[in-house]
C-alpha cells in the first residue's frame, strides 16, 4: 500500500473543500463581495494605507480618532500577502478592487494551502487509508470551514496554516533522526507565527514541551533538535522585529505584538536550554533528574523575565481599557464559551450540548482513540501522540471557554480522530466483499462527517448566516450614499457612530470614524460612550465638539441600544437622538428606503454655543 495518496485523491480533496466553501459564500453574500467581519475590513484599510502613504514603519491609522490617529496592535506579515495578491491583481483592474477581490477569495484558498499542508505534516507517521480520511474528514470541519471562509480575510488563516506546517516539522523532528534543515525550519516557522500574532506562544511552548519530554528518554539526540530549533526561533525573531519595527522595536516593550521581550525570552530560553543540556550530557543523569533541572532552569528564568520586564506574567491583554473589555470585548461572539453552566441554565442542556457537538464534537471520539494510541505505541511514535495530547487537551480547554480557539482543537484532534475512521473502515473492508466495499466506505465517511450536525438541527440552533449578510449590506448601501451626496462626500467628516461600523464606513467612504473594535486603548471609544450615555444634552455638545464630530449614525437597535444605556434610565443622549425634534443643533438627513427602516443619520449644524 503506497504511504502516501495519489495527486487523484489530492486533488479531488481540494475541490470538495473548495465546493463547501463556494455554497458558504453563496449563503453568506461573500459571492456579491461583502466580507464578512470588522476585522477583514480593517486589514484592507491597512494595506490601501500602506499602499497609499508608502511608510512600512507607520503604523498610525490617521482617520481613526483623528487627527490623533489609532495604533493597532497587528504587525505587518498579513498585509503583505494581502499586498501581493493585491499588487498580482492590480496587473488586470485597479489595486483596490484587485485587493477586495484577492481578500474574499484568499480563505478558501489557504483552507486548500491547510489541507495540503496537513497531508505533508503527518506523512511520516500515517498510511494512505489514514491519510484518506484525514483529507475527507478536514473538508468538513464546522471549526475550520468558520475559519477559512470566504470573504474572512482575517491573519487567524495565515495562523492556522502556520501552526499546521509547524507541526508537520516538529512531528519530523520528533520521528526521525536529526536533520539541521528540519530544526532550522521549524525555528523559522515558528517565529514567523509568533510575529502573525503573539498567540502562537502558545503552539511553540507546546512544541517545546513534546521535544523536552522526547530529550528526557534521549538528551543528545533531542538536545541537538532543541538546540537549533531554539537557536533559529531567536534569529528568525531578530530580524522579524528589525522588518516589523526598525531599530525603535529593540527599545519599546509591548505584550500583544512582537517587541524586545520576546526577543529577550527567546535568548533566555536559548541560554537555559544549552545550559541544561550541557551538563545533562556531562553528567549521567536520569530522566526525572533531568526534568527536575530543567524546570528550575526555566523557573529561575521566568524570575529573571519578571525583573527585567515587570509585570508580563498579566499576558498581551494587560493593556485592555477596561471600559472596552466591559462594553464590548466580553460581548464578542467568538469570544464566548462554546459550553457553559450560565447557558444551560438559561438555554437547557440540549442547545448548549448541541453546540459543543457542532464546533468540537470529533473530541468525544478521537480522545480515547488519542489516548489509547499513547497506550499502545512506542517510542518514538508515542511522542508523537503525545504532542497531538498536549494540543488537543490546551486548545479544547480554550475553546470551551472561548470559541476562537476551535480551529486549533480540531487541527490537534482530527490526527486520532483520521486514525479511528480509518481503523473502522479497514476493520470492517477485511468482512465484506469487494462489491459492498466502496458502500461501507462511503457510508463511514459520510456518517463520521455529518454525525456533529445532526444536534444542532434538532435544536433549532443553526448559524444565521444570511442576517449576518443583510447587515452588511445595508451598510455597503448607507455608504454608497454618503458617498453620492455632494455636501458630505465633497469635504471628509469625522462620524460618531457604532465602534463595529468603523472599519467598514473607513474602507468605503473617505470619512473618519472615532473608534473601531480593537483592543488598545483609544480615546475615540471613551469618547462615543461617554457621548451616547450623557445625561444632558449639555455635556453631549460639549464632548461632540471636543471630538470634532461631523456626522452621527446609529442603528436604532436592542443591540446598540445596549451598548450606549443603562437599561434602567431613558434619558441618555442615544434617547434624545432617536426623539422628534432633535436639539436644534442636529439635523436630521432624510435617508431613502430601506435605509430609513435601519439607520438615522444626523449633521452637527452648530457646534459654537
Amino acid at each position: 500500500m503506497s504511504e502516501k495518496l495519489s495527486k487523484v485523491d489530492l486533488i479531488g480533496a481540494s475541490v470538495m473543500l473548495l465546493v463547501f466553501h463556494a455554497v458558504l459564500a453563496l449563503l453568506n453574500g461573500a459571492h456579491t463581495g461583502l466580507l464578512l467581519d470588522t476585522d477583514a475590513y480593517m486589514w484592507l484599510n491597512r494595506v490601501l494605507f500602506l499602499h497609499q502613504d508608502g511608510s512600512w514603519f507607520n503604523s498610525v491609522y490617521p482617520r481613526i480618532n483623528p487627527p490623533l490617529g489609532h495604533e493597532q496592535h497587528w504587525t505587518r506579515p498579513f498585509d503583505l500577502l494581502l499586498y501581493s495578491g493585491g499588487w498580482v491583481a492590480s496587473l488586470f483592474t485597479d489595486f483596490k478592487t484587485g485587493l477586495h477581490i484577492w481578500a474574499v477569495m484568499l480563505g478558501p484558498l489557504l483552507s486548500v494551502a491547510t489541507l495540503l499542508a496537513l497531508l505533508w505534516a503527518l506523512r511520516p507517521l500515517f498510511i494512505q487509508q489514514q491519510s484518506e480520511a484525514l483529507g475527507i474528514l478536514f473538508t468538513a470541519q464546522a471549526a475550520l470551514l468558520a475559519t477559512f471562509l470566504a470573504g474572512r480575510s482575517d491573519h487567524q488563516i495565515l495562523l492556522t496554516f502556520l501552526t499546521v506546517l509547524h507541526i508537520g516539522l516538529i512531528t519530523r523532528l520528533l520521528l526521525q533522526r536529526f536533520q539541521p534543515s528540519a530544526a532550522l525550519a521549524a525555528g523559522v516557522v515558528a517565529a514567523i507565527a509568533l510575529w502573525v500574532s503573539i498567540e502562537s506562544v502558545l503552539i511553540v511552548s507546546i512544541s517545546f514541551t513534546a521535544l523536552v519530554i522526547a530529550w528526557c528518554r534521549d538528551n543528545r539526540e533531542y538536545g541537538r533538535k532543541l538546540h537549533y530549533y531554539a537557536l533559529s526561533l531567536l534569529v528568525t525573531l531578530f530580524f522579524a522585529l528589525l522588518l516589523e519595527e526598525g531599530i525603535r522595536g529593540f527599545t519599546a516593550t509591548m505584550y500583544d505584538q512582537i517587541s524586545v521581550f520576546y526577543l529577550v525570552a527567546a535568548a533566555l530560553n536559548l541560554l537555559l536550554w544549552l545550559s541544561v543540556n550541557k551538563v545533562a550530557q556531562r553528567y549521567p543523569l536520569r530522566s526525572v533528574t533531568r526534568l527536575a533541572l530543567l524546570a528550575f532552569s526555566a523557573a529561575v528564568a521566568a524570575a529573571l523575565l519578571q525583573w527585567l520586564f515587570p509585570g508580563f506574567l498579566q499576558g498581551p491583554l494587560q493593556s485592555v481599557d477596561s471600559l472596552y473589555r466591559a462594553v464590548r470585548l466580553e460581548h464578542i461572539s467568538e469570544l464566548q464559551p462554546v459550553i457553559s453552566i450560565d447557558a444551560m441554565q438559561k438555554q437547557g442542556w440540549w442547545p448548549s450540548m448541541s453546540r459543543f457537538i457542532f464546533w468540537l464534537g470529533i473530541a468525544l471520539p478521537a480522545l480515547p482513540m488519542l489516548f489509547s494510541r499513547i497506550v499502545a505505541s512506542n517510542w518514538p511514535e508515542r511522542s508523537f501522540w503525545l504532542f497531538m495530547g498536549l494540543g488537543s487537551t490546551l486548545f479544547l480547554v480554550l475553546a470551551i471557554s472561548q470559541i476562537r480557539w476551535a480551529n486549533y482543537a480540531i487541527i490537534f484532534l482530527l490526527p486520532s480522530y483520521a486514525w479511528l475512521v480509518a481503523w473502522l473502515v479497514t476493520h470492517w473492508g477485511k468482512r465484506l466483499s469487494s462489491r459492498k466495499l466502496p458502500l461501507m466506505r462511503l457510508t463511514v465517511y459520510t456518517v463520521s462527517i455529518l454525525w456533529v450536525f445532526f444536534p444542532s438541527l434538532l435544536a433549532d440552533s443553526p448559524q444565521n448566516t444570511n442576517k449576518t449578510a443583510d447587515r452588511a449590506a445595508d451598510l455597503k448601501m448607507l455608504s454608497e450614499y454618503l458617498n453620492s451626496v455632494p455636501s458630505i462626500a465633497e469635504t471628509p467628516k469625522t462620524i460618531l457612530a457604532n465602534t463595529d461600523f468603523g472599519p467598514e464606513l473607513l474602507y468605503r467612504t473617505p470619512h473618519a470614524v472615532l473608534s473601531i473594535p480593537n483592543h488598545r486603548y483609544q480615546p475615540g471609544f471613551t469618547a462615543t460612550y461617554e457621548i451616547f450615555n450623557a445625561a444632558d444634552i449639555g455635556t453631549a455638545h460639549q464632548l461632540l465638539t471636543e471630538s470634532n464630530v461631523d456626522l452621527i449614525l446609529i442603528r436604532p437597535s436592542k443591540g446598540e441600544r445596549s451598548y450606549y444605556i443603562s437599561p434602567t434610565r431613558t434619558d441618555r443622549f442615544y434617547d434624545t437622538l432617536l426623539a422628534d425634534p432633535p436639539p436644534p443643533w442636529i439635523r436630521p438627513l432624510g435617508l431613502p428606503e430601506p435605509l430609513a427602516e435601519h439607520y438615522r443619520l444626523l449633521e452637527i449644524i452648530e457646534q459654537d454655543e
